[in-house]
């Protein structure tokens, strides 16, 4: 899973006087071999590229090993199996290797830098919300963390509470007072579970609680949780104590995606709300290239999925949407494989939020599916 102590891990690795390689490669969800055809169509345009740079023999040696070792993992050892993205990173002359398998979709790059290209991952934990899935019950509980589109548990938590009991005496009281006590110990049981959910929240600062439980756990135990957790919490069906991590994450599955709708369904009223006001909104690939790379974007918009050809100017890197010169500075320009995944690198470079709608929208589709909130108009 994802964590920005991975990225730490990743990021402090910087090689003396040679280059890193870092790959993200899509597996899952493209048909068979498929992925084998995108990687050699990225090393042949990487190496051409390279290739003008006039690079030191030692390191266009160590970067040739690295295009290789990379082909030959992905081809004869590698196993695709339930890798939605595999990200690598290499550097052959001094044997650094690291692999990163991924449950969620990211466009495919080659890189080759002084250190990681790590904008992707970093897009990652600014976009995905983490979501802290509590199984409860009245006497035990399982605490769950999904990110990402993948799950791990954290912590069992199981107290010593009896089951209700009849027994005799009179008026009942003897019964009540048996139940008195089962009920401060369900209620001791929930402030457990809470203090456990609430370390983890500090340690990785959930953006929803998805309780999964019977109604009247449902009901009852978000009480007990601390006041930071309580404003978003959301309920789905109960799950049988022992299940699976897979059988767990499908059930909260309708859930998350339901948030994400709603978050989506936001994004794009304010966009719109600008558009059609005359505000700080625009749509349509033209407008949108021209306003990044003017600086005036707040927010990036794009409807997932969505490639275009495009240009950059060898001499500024202006991106383009027309082949000719550059509009900015008159240089010559070069094709570029997508477009709108080289705005969405350069407005994440910008420091611009940028907004993935996963569903189709009649509007966003209509409009050229890409826009932007501006923070200025010119």
């Amino acid at each position: 899973m994802i964590t920005n102590e991975t990225l730490s891990d990743i990021r402090e690795y910087s090689p003396q006087n040679f280059l890193i390689t870092t790959l993200y490669l899509q597996i899952d969800g493209a048909p068979q071999q498929s992925h084998l055809i995108a990687l050699k169509d990225l090393i042949k345009q990487r190496k051409g590229e390279l290739d003008n740079q006039n690079l030191r023999p030692e390191i266009a040696s160590s970067i040739s090993d690295d295009f290789k070792r990379i082909s030959d993992f992905i081809n004869f050892e590698f196993s695709r199996q339930g890798t939605r993205t595999l990200a690598i990173f290499s550097c052959s002359a001094v044997k650094y290797w690291h692999i990163l398998p991924l449950q969620l979709p990211l466009r495919n790059s080659l890189a080759v830098g002084n250190g990681p290209y790590l904008l992707p991952l970093n897009m990652v934990l600014e976009e995905y919300d983490r979501f802290l899935v509590i199984l409860i019950e009245r006497a035990k509980a399982r605490l769950f963390e999904v990110f990402a589109g993948e799950i791990r548990e954290h912590s069992s938590i199981l107290d010593e509470v009896p089951r209700k009991v009849k027994v005799g005496g009179f008026g009942g009281a003897e019964e009540r007072r048996i139940a008195r006590h089962i009920e401060d110990l369900v209620r001791r049981h929930y402030k457990n579970v809470s203090d456990a959910a609430y370390e983890l929240h500090k340690k990785y600062s959930f953006n929803y609680v998805i309780l999964c439980g019977n109604d009247q756990n449902s009901k009852e135990f978000p009480h007990y949780l601390h006041n930071s957790l309580q404003e978003h919490v959301v309920t789905c069906a109960a799950e049988e104590f022992g299940a699976s991590l897979k059988e767990i994450q499908e059930r909260v599955l309708p859930a998350i995606r339901e948030i994400k709708q709603k978050q989506e369904q936001k994004v794009l009223k304010r966009l719109f709300d600008q558009v059609n006001s005359g505000g700080l909104g625009i749509v349509g690939i033209d407008s949108t290239i021209r306003a990044l790379q003017q600086g005036q974007v707040n927010s990036l918009v794009v409807r997932e999925g969505y490639t275009k050809n495009g240009f950059r100017c060898e001499n500024c890197r202006s991106l383009l949407t027309e082949r000719g010169e550059c509009d900015y500075c008159g240089g010559s320009t070069h094709p570029v494989m997508d477009l709108v995944d080289e705005a969405v690198q350069e407005a994440l470079h910008q420091g611009c939020q940028v907004k993935w709608i996963t569903s189709a929208n009649m509007q966003l589709e209509t409009a050229g599916k890409i826009g932007a909130i501006l923070r200025f108009k010119i």
